[in-house]
């Protein structure tokens, strides 16, 4: 008898529970679960949702959630002031930029625009408006030069002997690159020279000079008084006593030069008979490449000697006003401004880009000009981006491409003497001019 009293209680006791299981869970009840995402009603925010509860309902693009009248809901689901002009827990507080009752005027005077970045007075820029857009003025009104600059423009520097866009760089008057080393004549007419020095390229004499030229390992300059002084090494740097120059060109290991009465003398070496000049005394420029040399005569007549297995010594007829020497190739300006090259064709260095110019100058392996226009040029190799002149508002005045760098004097128009640049490859620091 007890055990089936104790039979009907375990049925009783299953029955009861499994009608407490099918009473249904709902949304309203806060002891139960309905959605089954275990949390009771009372704690969920979304009851009859299983995705959505208080814990998971970070972005404001899901499950409704929403954001206040004074915000907006962004992509990524973040509720942001609508007013990008405002943060703060209310969106009612300005960035120090802004102001007004909607924080959309500008807190500065001076500045308008969406962001308040904006001068006002189109003279003026910098975080306060007090500086002159043009960097050479200054004044209420930019309308004076700054004490170093002077011109019409302010486009000049008030020290002559200073140049460049900023009047920081020395002032020259012309340049020459060598093998490893550049130098230069400064407005003063004293020389300049820097890079590598392992054969004394760039132990240069004092004094005035006019006239300059280096070479691989050497170079030469004239002085005012129209004597030659060379320095470096080689046979190239041992001039002839006693005489009087008006042009010079420095070669590999060969000089040559125009004497003030004409005549063409050249020293060192001669393995090709380029030093064997021409008995004539109408020669009024002259310039050595690698084993041949060309001259312009006072008839615009370009006679070369020496190696010529490329052509290199042989010009095209017609009257020009200057000639130059490459390594294989040779290059002239014809009096009417057409740029010419002949010899070697390698590298591109004589295709001549069509254009009027003031001079082109042969390199190793390139070649570059600058135009009546102020504008420099290069072509042929440009393994070390020697052919690749730098752009300026400043005007090139000259340009001398080497081997492996290229230089030129670039100049404010009007000014005397300009800034120095180089480019390309730059071992022993050879496109890296000295500075005040």
């Amino acid at each position: 008898m007890i055990h089936r009293f104790f039979h009907l209680f375990c049925v009783l006791s299953l029955l009861t529970g499994c009608l407490e299981k099918l009473e249904p869970c709902h949304s309203m009840d806060p002891s139960c679960d309905m959605d089954e995402d275990g949390v009771f009603n009372g704690d969920d925010d979304f009851p009859a949702d299983p995705v959505c509860f208080e814990r998971n309902h970070d972005s404001c693009s899901a499950c409704n959630a929403g954001c206040a009248s004074y915000e907006s809901c962004t992509e990524e689901g973040v509720c942001i002031c609508s007013n990008p002009n405002t943060y703060g827990p209310g969106c009612d507080q300005c960035f120090e930029q802004f102001t007004g009752p909607d924080c959309m005027e500008c807190t500065s005077p001076l500045h308008n625009g969406e962001l308040c970045e904006q001068c006002i007075d189109v003279l003026f820029t910098g975080e306060n408006c007090d500086e002159c857009v043009d960097p050479h003025r200054t004044g209420p009104q930019c309308g004076e030069c700054k004490p170093e600059f002077t011109g019409d423009e302010c486009g000049l520097c008030s020290d002559p002997n200073r140049a460049g866009v900023d009047c920081d760089q020395y002032s020259f008057i012309k340049v020459s690159s060598g093998a490893e080393f550049t130098c230069g004549i400064l407005l003063d007419k004293s020389l300049l020279c820097w890079g590598a020095n392992y054969k004394g390229q760039i132990d240069h004499p004092q004094g005035s000079f006019v006239e300059l030229s280096a070479g691989h390992r050497h170079s030469c300059a004239i002085r005012e008084d129209a004597t030659l002084a060379c320095w470096g090494h080689g046979d190239g740097a041992l001039p002839p006593e006693g005489e009087l120059f008006q042009h010079v060109d420095a070669a590999n290991s060969t000089t040559c030069g125009v004497t003030t009465d004409g005549r063409a003398l050249c020293w060192g070496a001669n393995q090709f008979g380029q030093t064997d000049v021409p008995d004539r005394s109408d020669f009024v420029s002259i310039d050595c490449g690698a084993g041949h040399t060309c001259a312009v005569t006072t008839s615009g007549e370009v006679i070369c000697w020496g190696r010529n297995f490329l052509g290199q010594a042989s010009p095209p007829e017609g009257e020009f006003q200057s000639v130059t020497c490459g390594w294989g190739h040779s290059c002239g300006v014809r009096t009417n401004g057409e740029g010419a090259c002949w010899g070697s064709t390698s590298d591109g260095k004589s295709q001549v880009p069509f254009e009027t110019y003031e001079t082109v100058v042969a390199g190793f392996r390139h070649t570059c000009g600058v135009t009546m226009d102020h504008k420099a040029l290069c072509w042929g190799s440009n393994e070390f981006v020697q052919t690749v002149a730098p752009e300026t508002e400043l005007h090139y005045h000259s340009v001398s491409p080497s081997i492996r760098h290229t230089c030129a004097v670039i100049k404010h128009v009007g000014a005397e003497g300009g800034q120095v640049v180089c480019w390309g490859d730059n071992e022993y620091e050879k496109c890296d001019p000295l500075v005040p």
